[in-house]
């Protein structure tokens, strides 16, 4: 049975390890971020956290504790900027703990917590692909209000425009890389690597289904394309994680579609992780349609295609 209670500077530690997990479960789902993002997340929560003890009667955070384990934060404030007169910065239960009724615990909390200083509204912050919290939030009548659409200003001499080519023995370093780091981020949600992370791009290269996209001399993301008697398979796409949210993805999948007609198919298809609903949005936002779902290679896939007019 869980006890919410408030916390002190007793449970700082706990509270920053839990909000950092948080953090690293965005940076898992939503590939672009603001460059304060890139802060080390104790530089930028422990100042919050100071500042909840010193000023009990505008910041509060309260924990969920089950038999003196704590598995769950809420940390709310009340504003004077910002839409309503106080906010929930941030809220997160333990992965094992959220079917428990400790998330709803801690909302109701922080809501009357709020309500008892004062304010009749309370707004939050969602990242999009969050669906799992946009649904928690909503089933408790919060509405959405603004959606944040952000953009990173390039230099105003910045010229290198990117150029997409076919990968070379040279570049199979900076491949292997790339995948690596691309999919990392993934293996909590499926316990294991994933198959890009598998393969052998050396002889992926020399096969010459590889192509790269490069800036200036960087070579910032990955593109397979696997010759089939009657399509073009996209075996697989990741772009360095400090290189995306800049629309790279969707020119090496425009490109894949270029060169999957140019090569005299009118279809091209593709599969991804169950799990990796993020990417499922993104094809089906260009076109792309579910043909099925099944185990394949180890991995619960879900199977996509689009069909291409010349």
């Amino acid at each position: 049975m869980f006890v919410i209670r408030k916390a002190d500077r007793n449970d700082e530690d706990i509270v920053l390890g839990l909000w950092i997990k948080l953090i690293d479960y965005h940076r898992s789902i939503e590939d672009f971020r603001p460059e304060r993002w890139d802060r080390s997340p104790e530089e930028v929560i422990r100042p919050i956290l100071t500042a909840a003890w010193e000023s009990p009667e505008s910041l509060a955070v309260f924990v969920a504790e089950d038999e003196g384990r704590v598995s769950g934060f809420v940390y709310t404030q009340l504003t004077e900027v910002g839409h309503c007169p106080a906010d929930i910065n941030a809220l997160l239960v333990e992965r094992n703990d959220r079917s428990r009724g400790a998330g709803q615990a801690l909302l109701d909390s922080a809501l009357n917590w709020c309500r008892a200083h004062g304010a009749h509204e309370v707004s939050l912050d969602c990242i999009w692909p969050n669906e799992l919290a946009r649904r928690f939030y909503e089933n408790r009548r919060f509405r959405p209000l603004l959606i944040t659409y952000v953009l990173k200003l390039e230099p105003e001499d910045a010229t290198t425009e990117p150029r997409i080519r076919a990968a070379t023995a040279t570049d199979v370093s900076a491949v292997a890389q790339i995948v690596d780091d691309a999919y990392r981020g993934y293996i909590p949600r499926m316990g294991k690597p994933l198959g890009p992370m598998l393969d052998d791009y050396s002889a992926r290269v020399s096969e010459g289904v590889v192509w790269v996209i490069e800036e200036g001399t960087v070579v910032v993301g990955v593109l397979v394309l696997l010759p089939k008697p009657d399509h073009l398979l996209l075996d697989n796409i990741a772009i360095a994680p400090v290189h995306q949210g800049r629309g790279l993805g969707r020119r090496l999948l425009f490109f894949a579609e270029a060169e999957a007609l140019r090569r005299g198919c009118h279809e091209i298809r593709l599969y991804t992780h169950e799990t990796m609903t993020e990417n499922q949005r993104i094809y089906t936002a260009i076109g792309y349609k579910e043909t099925g779902r099944g185990t394949e290679a180890g991995y619960e896939r879900v199977f996509m295609r689009k069909q291409l007019d010349s």
